[in-house]
């Protein structure tokens, strides 16, 4: 009896052993079939955005304003975000001490906004410089600069808790929390009757602030801790810095190509 016992006994760990893997795999199964909804969900609502935008303000001279503004600024938070992609998320998965990572985000942040604040106290005289255009060109750039620093300042900080998520195994709490914002957006540009650049822009903002209240929100309350720390001279720190500048080198490369393409369309006419 005892030998059928020890028999039966494994066999019960087996399927045991089974069922959790089938467990564990319905359960990825199902994360990778929300990721899929909510990426093809985000990518329709940022479609019928670009066409609600294309309608109101089609090839406009305040449109390419907008457009050689966020470049300017796009061209800061590029380094940004590379570098949290290539130094960051290794130096979360690799459980590197809080205070290293934390004196490089703090580092990375001082150069990124230090380098957009000045840019945005001299921005008249940098766009009349990097422009060729009118007055009411430049004077619409300088305008809505501000919008601009708020949404790409927005998506930089977004990016630290967005690899926080994918570090945790929360790939999907960053897409859903954006795709909700996306949809407000939407829905109030559908329902200004009266829709203007600046209103526009507002609207964007508002929506890139409740997405970055909710996106911290909920990865704080997940474990994520960020202190400003300036252990400039740690060993650690510099390991993260010599990781990083390569990426400097790679994505500049990149964004000065973006941003000459922007400056020879800015030089054109309104559309053109």
């Amino acid at each position: 009896m005892r030998g059928i016992v020890s028999c039966i006994r494994p066999n019960h760990r087996i399927r045991g052993n089974g069922l959790k893997r089938k467990t564990l795999l319905n359960g990825e199964s199902g994360h990778l079939a929300l990721m899929l909804v909510l990426s093809v969900a985000t990518q329709c609502v940022a479609l019928l955005k670009s066409t609600v935008t294309a309608s109101a303000f089609g090839a406009s001279m305040e449109m390419d304003a907008y457009n050689f503004s966020n470049n300017i600024i796009l061209f800061l938070f590029s380094f940004l975000s590379s570098g949290i992609t290539a130094v960051v998320i290794p130096a979360y998965v690799q459980k590197r001490p809080g205070e290293v990572t934390d004196s490089f985000l703090t580092f990375l942040y001082l150069l990124v906004f230090g380098g957009t604040g000045l840019i945005y106290l001299f921005r008249e005289p940098l766009i009349g410089l990097l422009s060729n255009r009118d007055a009411a060109f430049r004077q619409a750039a300088a305008d809505v600069m501000l919008y601009t620093i708020i949404i790409q300042g927005v998506t930089g900080i977004l990016a630290v808790t967005t690899a926080y998520y994918q570090c945790a195994n929360r790939y999907n709490t960053p897409k859903l929390i954006l795709l909700g914002c996306n949809c407000l957006a939407v829905v109030l540009i559908l329902l200004d009757k009266n829709l203007t650049i600046p209103r526009y822009l507002w609207f964007l903002s508002l929506a890139a602030l409740i997405n970055l209240v909710l996106d911290v929100g909920i990865a704080i309350k997940c474990g994520l801790r960020y202190r400003p720390t300036c252990r400039f001279r740690s060993p650690g720190f510099r390991q993260l810095l010599a990781i990083f500048l390569p990426c400097v080198f790679s994505t500049g490369v990149y964004r000065i190509h973006a941003l000459v393409d922007s400056l020879i369309a800015a030089s054109l006419g309104d559309g053109q």
